[in-house]
């Protein structure tokens, strides 16, 4: 993708394609900042919806709360991972 669109073209381009969770490689750790005030100006022109970032997040507190309620003890090795 880094090969044929610019950060902001394929953050746009995932955004509305339905991609919810934007995963950045460890050496891209510099382009993580970047990324997010990439997206709020898209969301300011409009190229991306506030809707579409609201659906996004939904559905990831969905699927979390879902995974919390299936398996609890699963849930909590991987809280305790990232923390």
């Amino acid at each position: 993708i880094a090969d044929q669109y610019s950060l902001e073209n394929a953050l746009k381009y995932s955004i509305n394609a339905g991609v919810d969770m934007i995963i950045l490689a460890n050496h891209y750790h510099d382009q993580t900042a970047q990324s997010i005030e990439i997206i709020e100006k898209l969301v300011s022109s409009g190229d991306i919806s506030a809707q579409r970032i609201d659906d996004s997040y939904n559905r990831i507190l969905k699927l979390k709360e879902r995974i919390k309620t299936q398996n609890p003890n699963d849930f909590q090795i991987c809280k305790k991972r990232l923390e």
